[in-house]
């Protein structure tokens, strides 16, 4: 009877219990034709991923369309591929697959054309990469290029990009179509003596289109983030335009968050290097109506260092990737989380080979909390590199490490309390000084040591006891986020979030 009603109670216990699931990790390349492959764009749904992407023909003259279909583990289980003669398809950036309805996914990009030309492409296909149709848009005798789409509702879509009339001067392209793939119409966005290109399009809360993208004088270096917001009739409504005069890159996405703020990534150019123009990748956050609220870089200045795709995560944190070149001509992906005030939480760098090129493009959140990630690589021969140019898929765990070990992720944090384990820290936020009250008895010695959110520990001193307030100077420590620790005789009482402001 007793052994019964344990059953029955770890059984309740069991089902009372979140659900788990177990985390996955890869770190895997997908060689399509042995010559040179490439993708940006990844979509994730039932535990399973869907790539786009292409790849060089034996005669590296055409570039195919190509969608993969790889399981939970980074398995390839399908793909198909598509060339055209003298063609190279090239498909769109982060988040450029989407859902059209219980059936049916569409991928958008474009077609470069022996002549110099490009067209735009929607290619509908299912779930099992069957392909339904497939349509092109654009002006004629133009580059039309698209790089992202996103569905308004259960009737339209929308796809971004730009139209170039013969590299005198682009447009943003703006497309909607039917359900099917059908044109309704097609606009240009610009002014005369400036370029500008849509690199990404979100729906909003009030039913408009929020775009990210980038603007340049068509006749200087001058360029930057270009954030417009336009109604469904494509009307511009809002647009905003930070510039860097050394060729700054531009925004390459943008996400409205649940309290109506639009955080947008971007950079700052600070001119050329051997290796390329040095930058920093940047995060901003604009108000429902296109007030500026904080934009901030992150980082050193190296050549190419740049965000790509960026998302909300289950935590309410923003989270984007990219690459950072060095100056022996490798790069690394990049992946910073920040709070919604633009306070660095931790940050890290991934490669698939160590000295090669490796680039990250997009990004999303799988069912088991962690993160897939999607790109490039290329081999750096001088650097020792091996193998081809092919497709990098990295899955990460929900603290952003590689595998089941603590790579520097600040874990344990309960929160902001007062007080922890007897031991009193305040203010917080705090600016210039610290202060701690020892409330322990029976502790020999307490020591208290405080981390930069990517784990660095900054400062650390022994805690005075019996009741004395303790004065310790956080002068020279920057505004953000970090994590503190007490240990007490060795025994350590976890972690416990500090904000720094100035």
């Amino acid at each position: 009877m007793r052994l019964l009603i344990y059953l029955n109670i770890v059984v309740c216990c069991l089902l009372l219990l979140p659900q788990y699931k177990a985390q996955t990790y890869f770190n895997n390349v997908y060689d399509l034709f042995a010559k040179g492959d490439v993708s940006a764009d990844i979509y994730y749904e039932n535990n399973t991923y869907i790539v786009s992407g292409g790849g060089l023909n034996a005669t590296q003259t055409e570039l195919s369309l190509s969608m993969l279909r790889l399981s939970n583990t980074g398995l390839l289980a399908k793909s198909k591929h598509y060339f055209k003669n003298q063609s190279w398809y090239y498909t769109g950036l982060n988040h450029s697959t989407i859902k059209i309805n219980d059936s049916l996914y569409s991928t958008v990009g474009y077609r470069s054309m022996p002549n110099g030309f490009s067209i735009a492409f929607n290619y509908l296909y299912k779930f099992n990469l069957d392909s339904i149709s497939y349509k092109e848009y654009g002006y004629i005798h133009r580059r039309n290029v698209i790089y992202n789409q996103v569905k308004c509702n259960k009737l339209y879509s929308y796809m971004c990009g730009y139209v170039d009339s013969s590299n005198t001067n682009s447009d943003v392209l703006l497309i909607k179509t039917d359900t099917a793939g059908n044109e309704v119409w097609k606009k240009k966005i610009g002014v005369v003596g400036w370029d500008e290109q849509a690199y990404s399009i979100k729906t909003t809360q009030d039913g408009n289109l929020i775009i990210a993208g980038y603007k340049k004088d068509h006749f200087s270096t001058t360029s930057g983030d270009y954030i417009l917001k336009v109604d469904t009739g494509g009307t511009v409504l809002w647009e905003r335009f930070y510039s860097s005069a050394n060729y700054a890159s531009g925004s390459w996405d943008v996400i409205e968050l649940p309290n109506g703020n639009y955080a947008f990534i971007g950079d700052d150019a600070f001119g050329n290097s051997s290796q390329g123009v040095l930058r920093k990748p940047v995060i901003g956050m604009l108000s429902s109506n296109g007030t500026l609220l904080w934009r901030r870089n992150y980082g050193s200045e190296f050549p190419g260092h740049d965000f790509s795709s960026m998302l909300l995560n289950k935590n309410g944190n923003i989270v984007a990737c990219g690459q950072k070149g060095m100056f022996d001509n490798s790069l690394n992906g990049i992946l910073y989380e920040v709070t919604q005030n633009g306070d660095s939480i931790f940050s890290r760098e991934y490669y698939y080979q160590q000295g090669c090129q490796n680039y990250f493009r997009d990004i999303i959140q799988s069912s088991d909390g962690g993160y897939c990630l999607a790109g490039f690589f290329i081999p750096t021969y001088a650097n020792g590199c091996t193998g081809s140019q092919d497709i990098w898929l990295l899955k990460i765990d929900s603290t952003f490490c590689e595998g089941s070990f603590n790579c520097g992720y600040p874990t344990g944090v309960h929160g902001q309390s007062a007080e922890l384990s007897g031991i009193k820290v305040y203010p917080n936020p705090a600016t210039n000084t610290l202060l701690l009250l020892n409330t322990i008895k029976g502790a020999n010695k307490v020591r208290f040591k405080l981390y930069q959110a990517n784990g660095t520990e900054v400062l650390q001193a022994d805690v005075v006891p019996n009741y004395q307030e303790q004065s310790i100077n956080i002068s020279h420590l920057a505004a953000g986020v970090y994590y503190y620790q007490i240990l007490a005789d060795s025994q350590s009482t976890g972690y416990q979030k500090l904000v720094i402001i100035k």
